[in-house]
């Protein structure tokens, strides 16, 4: 077996009432985010309202990205990676559940890979 190192900076917040904290734990140097989401059902419990609430309180410029279907698609990624690019956007703020968050890694890293972003599931491209 290799020695290794595993560094994953990545904080989720689960369970109630834990959106309260995010202002509070977001990385004081990064000023401009993505945020993704589905097809709007945050809109409907409130709980986009909360954190574009804590966005505000972060001091945090966002851009938005929604739509992002049960399955997520590669189109999706290669569109938001180009609305992160575009708006030089620093990080990624993933709002929903498994499809979202996995979309939302595989933008966080094809967003500084000037290749194709497929390159991610064949094995071409490996994160370090």
């Amino acid at each position: 077996m290799e020695n290794t190192i595993i560094y994953n900076p990545t904080k989720v917040f689960f369970g109630k009432n834990v959106i309260a904290k995010f202002s509070r734990n977001f990385p004081k140097d990064i000023k401009r985010v993505l945020l993704l989401y589905g097809k709007g059902s945050i809109k409907n419990n409130c709980i986009y309202n909360e954190v574009v609430e804590q966005l505000k309180l972060a001091g945090l410029e966002w851009v938005e990205y929604s739509g992002i279907k049960s399955n997520p698609i590669i189109e999706d990624v290669y569109e938001a990676v180009n609305v992160v690019k575009k708006n030089k956007l620093q990080a990624v703020v993933a709002l929903g559940g498994g499809s979202v968050i996995d979309t939302a890694k595989t933008i966080a890293v094809a967003s500084l890979y000037d290749n194709d972003a497929w390159d991610l599931f064949t094995g071409k491209l490996k994160p370090t």
